[in-house]
């Protein structure tokens, strides 16, 4: 019950700091500018993302100090098998986008600049990663 009470405290605090830093930031900026209520937005989710590492850090911690193995050797073992399939698919998802590059030149495609080709790389593996890791650890299968 007390830890239930906490995270809902944690979760209305985040959301409030968010809403607050979202609307200082717009004001102090001008809303009526796109780029400016976009960059705002960024910084909000970088608020959230923060607030979970430090909640799961402080998680975490709990566990440590209450005498609870974080991580065992299934686990270990389980999330292994996650990073390796997330370097494969990587590997060729990024070959798949060089080989875009090579058409879009060919084909009079449009050109992907860097910064998306490096975003999208990063999105895939990421996401991959932890989609992975959680099917591999609700699974349970260790063969």
């Amino acid at each position: 019950m007390e830890n239930t009470t906490v995270k809902r405290v944690w979760v209305a605090t985040t959301a409030v700091i968010v809403m607050i830093a979202f609307i200082v930031f717009t004001t102090a900026f001008g809303w009526n500018n796109l780029h400016v209520v976009l960059l705002a937005a960024n910084f909000a989710v970088i608020l959230i993302v923060l607030s979970v590492v430090l909640w799961g850090t402080r998680k975490k911690l709990q566990d440590k100090k209450a005498g609870f193995s974080i991580r065992d050797e299934r686990t270990k073992y389980l999330e292994g098998r996650a990073a390796y399939y997330t370097v494969h698919v990587g590997l060729y998802f990024m070959l798949g986008l060089m080989w875009y590059t090579f058409l879009a030149e060919g084909f009079n495609l449009p050109e992907l600049n860097v910064t998306p080709a490096l975003l999208s790389s990063l999105l895939v593996m990421a996401l991959l990663m932890i989609g992975l890791r959680w099917h591999f650890l609700r699974k349970g299968d260790v063969k």
